[in-house]
């Protein structure tokens, strides 16, 4: 039997694969708390909105919708201001500030203590264990050094697709931040997901939907995050670090073609050229 918020988790993955209308949606909510006994909490849709509420956290995602045609965003305009033309429904993005989820965990006594206990550790070890011991790392480290109890917090940014359903052409582009101050089992506990994107058939993901996220980390880089500590304003710079994704989300990121293509080096400008290879001719048996 399905816990509570699997079966919740299960009525979502199935509204975001299928779409179901309202009414296919009400009759099916009735015919699973006719079946399950966990189901019966939320029969109606209302009971089921009110449930996803409590299970799942509330973060505040601003709706951003852009235009398909001049590869613009705007916040709640309807219409392209550029190309006069109206903004299809599912040509929209969500994003939660970066900051917000910083400064949350920093006042944290809890993650704070540990962040401290596990970036003094691995700056005294002489052993190559993380990313603390490298040299980029100590660079920063030094350079950014000042009178806060946590000078800098280094992210790495993960961004790759992910499959709704094999017989759906819908995804999601999820960018996922990890901070590096925290041990690795943490890191993976305290994940931060500021952008959120449903691909959908007619539209791919594009790099200029990442123009938010890019100004707000470079705000972070140069003034850094304000928060308290025991009644003390403190000052953390965060850094980005390195990216991660793969070769399909690669040329995506750097604005260029896939590896394949010309005009593919992510270096320089110049174009590619084709080799053919030549195929061996079979030696015919006598």
């Amino acid at each position: 039997m399905l816990s509570k918020e699997e079966l919740v988790l299960e009525i979502v993955k199935y509204k975001v694969r299928h779409s179901p209308t309202g009414e296919a949606i009400k009759d099916f909510l009735k015919l699973l708390g006719k079946i399950s006994d966990e189901a019966r909490e939320f029969d109606t849709e209302q009971k089921f909105n009110t449930v996803c509420e409590e299970l799942i956290p509330q973060v505040k995602y601003k709706k951003w919708s852009f235009c398909r045609f001049c590869k613009m965003k705007y916040e709640e305009d309807s219409v392209c201001p550029s190309c006069d033309l109206p903004f299809a429904p599912k040509d929209c993005f969500y994003y939660c500030p970066v900051k917000s989820s910083i400064k949350t965990l920093l006042e944290s006594e809890t993650f704070l203590s540990t962040m401290k206990q596990y970036t003094r550790e691995q700056q005294n070890s002489e052993t190559l264990t993380d990313i603390h011991q490298g040299e980029r790392y100590k660079t920063l480290l030094q350079r950014e050094s000042n009178e806060s109890i946590l000078p800098i917090v280094t992210v790495i940014a993960n961004l790759d697709g992910v499959e709704i359903a094999k017989s759906s052409r819908n995804g999601l582009y999820p960018l996922i931040l990890c901070l590096n101050e925290l041990p690795p089992k943490e890191r993976s506990e305290q994940l931060i997901v500021p952008f959120l994107y449903q691909k959908n058939a007619e539209h791919d993901f594009n790099d200029f939907m990442l123009t938010t996220f890019v100004e707000e980390m470079n705000y972070l880089y140069d003034e850094g995050v304000v928060w308290s500590c025991q009644g003390v304003k403190q000052r953390t710079k965060v850094l980005l670090h390195s990216w991660s994704c793969d070769a399909v989300m690669k040329p995506k990121l750097l604005g260029i073609v896939h590896h394949s293509g010309y005009n593919s080096c992510p270096l320089c400008k110049a174009r590619g050229r084709w080799i053919r290879k030549k195929k061996k001719k079979k030696k015919k048996k006598k």
